[in-house]
């Protein structure tokens, strides 16, 4: 078993790693698309403009002087002109698909460009080949660009230089004045005749050239650079890394929900619940774990269910021969007159009395236990604590004349519980309190929204701070001492299951039983929550 599920966490870890190289490939296809295309657009753009001027200057010319004009440019730009069927551009697929989509394309060969753009319906190509990035080849486009527009009246430039961003795509203004963001240098160049260009700190340029109306164009900013964008490469990373966390999430997806349950159902387990998760509703990884848990709750239950069992078979066995030492006591007290055998006898029927209630308190206690196990207690009655607290504290003030009561707080204070189990455990405190305390002891009732608060406070001697938790334990006492009651009061004797019943049935009603120290008496101080919600959120 754990050789098959080493396997299974080595091919899971497979899984993922194969999942995530996936993830990294499209993202590396994506970077690769996103380059073609930005390589594709850099190419229009750096075509668009020089074959949109030569190829209106060229249809400005007669058709039979058009091959004059080609050769006599030539000279003139420094790169070779000529008109080509379409089939005789000889261009690469990437090049060619962006001609047939764009109507302009270009071509590297390593050392010079060349610029294609269609003609005359289509039916033609005009080709600029041996184009050179270091030679004066964009001041020469710009002078027939000028010329071409200075053609026309001043009316009619704009539209010209509308028709030159349609065809080229790139951004152009026509202004007057100084032109914003030129030196008094480049100022004095332009006014000369001369073409500026201007860069900025972002890899892009700006074209002027000054018009015969002392009007000038701006043709830009446009982009000399191409390659991927730094944060185009920083989001595609960033989108590679959130691919990789979700296929990691969605993959551990099954085995997260899986976790979640078990660790809601041990839960629910060590709060008392039986309730067993199905192997099958966890990934594979988790089912041996599953299978286990189960195993291990059904033992646990099995081993609390047998010990409930014994406690009750002997708890109910002790009944017998008390009942039958009991006979034979009263048979001995009727035979005999004796003083000092009577009280002797009284003094082992009281004993026989405890041994009773112990076993009483024992089989309560168990069928408590069992009860908060199984879940919290479903009840319709409705009680109410100030009432039953003040007739128990009558009972015992008949008992313990000599200790002062006081009780107070709220006159309203009802919960849904047992009527009769939430009277045994308010009779526990107040009785434990009376067995402690010098001569006072305080109950007050207190409502929090759901929650009743009954404080029991005496001015006794306290409980030690690290006895707190354990005085709630069956069988403890922070006084050993067993003695039989020497007066009239509840002092001595008792086996320390009273606190320990309280604890479980408050517990059961779905609160809690807290021990501190009292602020104003210096005694012991018990408060029990209990809430009236049907929720009860305060176990």
């Amino acid at each position: 078993m754990p050789d098959q599920h080493q396997r299974r966490s080595a091919h899971q870890l497979l899984t993922i790693f194969a999942w995530q190289m996936v993830v990294v490939a499209v993202c590396v296809l994506l970077l690769w698309v996103y380059q073609v295309v930005r390589d594709l657009q850099y190419r229009e753009q750096l075509a668009g403009l020089p074959t949109a001027v030569v190829s209106y200057l060229l249809d400005d010319q007669a058709p039979s002087d058009r091959a004059g004009w080609l050769y006599v440019n030539e000279e003139r730009l420094g790169v070779g002109l000529s008109v080509l069927a379409p089939e005789a551009t000889n261009l690469g697929f990437r090049e060619r698909m962006l001609l047939r989509w764009t109507g302009v394309s270009a071509a590297f060969n390593g050392s010079h460009w060349s610029f294609y753009r269609t003609i005359n319906n289509d039916s033609a190509v005009l080709v600029l080949s041996s184009v050179s990035s270091s030679s004066d080849f964009p001041n020469h486009i710009l002078r027939l660009l000028r010329g071409w527009v200075e053609n026309v009246p001043p009316v009619a430039r704009e539209a010209r230089i509308s028709r030159l961003v349609a065809a080229s795509g790139l951004p152009m203004t026509i202004g007057s004045g100084r032109p914003t963001g030129l030196s008094s240098v480049q100022i004095e160049r332009l006014s000369a005749g001369d073409p500026v260009v201007v860069v900025d700190g972002h890899a892009h340029a700006s074209f002027f050239i000054l018009l015969n109306d002392q009007r000038w164009i701006k043709i830009g900013p446009v982009a000399f650079e191409e390659g991927v964008s730094l944060p185009m490469v920083l989001l595609l990373l960033a989108l590679g890394g959130l691919g990789a966390t979700l296929v990691t999430r969605a993959l551990f997806w099954r085995d997260n929900r899986s976790m979640r349950r078990l660790a809601t159902n041990a839960e629910l387990f060590f709060q008392g619940s039986t309730d067993s998760l199905p192997a099958d509703d966890v990934s594979v990884r988790f089912r041996p774990m599953a299978r286990r848990m189960n195993v291990m709750a059904y033992q646990v239950q099995a081993a609390l269910n047998s010990q409930q069992e014994l406690i009750q078979a002997v708890s109910h066995e002790f009944r017998t021969p008390l009942s039958r030492i009991r006979f034979a006591l009263q048979m001995i007290g009727d035979v005999s007159g004796s003083e000092a055998i009577q009280r002797q006898l009284q003094d082992v029927d009281d004993d026989i009395g405890s041994l009773d209630k112990l076993i009483d308190d024992i089989l309560t206690y168990a069928r408590l236990d069992s009860a908060t196990r199984g879940g919290l207690g479903s009840f319709s009655e409705s009680v109410d604590l100030r009432s039953m607290t003040e007739v128990i504290v009558h009972q015992v003030e008949r008992i313990a004349q000599e200790v002062t009561f006081t009780l107070s707080g709220s006159e309203e204070c009802r919960v849904q519980g047992d009527a009769h189990m939430l009277k045994r455990a308010l009779q526990n405190v107040i009785e434990n309190a009376v067995q402690h305390t010098a001569d006072t002891v305080n109950i007050t009732l207190r409502r929090f929204g759901h929650v009743c608060a009954v404080i029991i406070e005496d001015n006794g001697e306290g409980v030690p701070q690290g006895e707190y938790q354990r005085i709630l334990k069956p069988f403890t006492r922070v006084d050993a001492s067993r003695a039989r009651p020497s007066d009239g009061r509840f002092t001595g004797g008792g086996f320390g299951m009273g606190l320990a019943i309280v604890e479980r049935i408050v517990l059961w009603h779905g609160g809690r039983v807290s021990v501190s120290t009292s602020p104003t008496l210096g005694g012991a101080r018990f408060t029990l929550l209990i809430s009236d919600d049907d929720e009860r959120a305060l176990r």
